[in-house]
C-alpha cells in the first residue's frame, strides 16, 4: 500500500512532527488577503494600511501590531508574538484570534446600533 509506505516515509523524516508542533504552537492561519478583509475596519480609517498585493505582508503586519498591542500587554514581554507572518498566510498563537474576532463582532455591534438609530 502507498499510502501506508508515504505515511512512514513522513514519520521517519520527521515531518508528521514538525507539522504537529507548528499546529500547537500557531493553530490559526489565514491568507494575508483575508486578513486584511475581516479586521481592517478594526483601525481608524486614518491608520489603516494600504498597499498593493504584493506588499501585503507589510499591510498585515501593520494592521496586527495596532489591533494585537492590547492582547501583547496581557502575555508576558518575554513571550514571542501573538501573530507570525508568512509568505501568503499570518499564523497565530492561540487564543489571538479568537480576540480578533471578539473585537471585529464588537465594533460590528456598534455599527449595527449606529445604523438602527438612523
Amino acid at each position: 500500500t502507498d499510502l501506508m509506505s508515504t505515511v512512514q516515509q513522513l514519520r521517519c523524516a520527521g515531518v508528521v512532527a514538525a507539522v504537529t508542533i507548528s499546529r500547537v504552537s500557531y493553530p490559526n492561519r489565514l491568507t494575508h488577503e483575508s486578513a486584511i478583509e475581516r479586521f481592517a475596519s478594526l483601525v481608524s480609517t486614518n491608520d489603516q494600511p494600504v498597499g498593493s498585493s504584493e506588499e501585503s505582508g507589510k499591510v498585515v503586519k501593520c494592521l496586527m501590531d495596532s489591533i494585537l498591542a492590547g492582547f501583547d500587554d496581557k502575555v508576558d514581554s518575554l513571550t514571542p508574538s501573538c501573530y507570525e507572518l508568512g509568505k501568503s498566510r499570518v499564523y497565530f498563537k492561540a487564543g489571538a484570534l479568537e480576540f480578533l474576532e471578539a473585537k471585529r463582532m464588537k465594533k460590528l455591534s456598534e455599527l449595527a446600533v449606529k445604523i438602527q438609530t438612523i
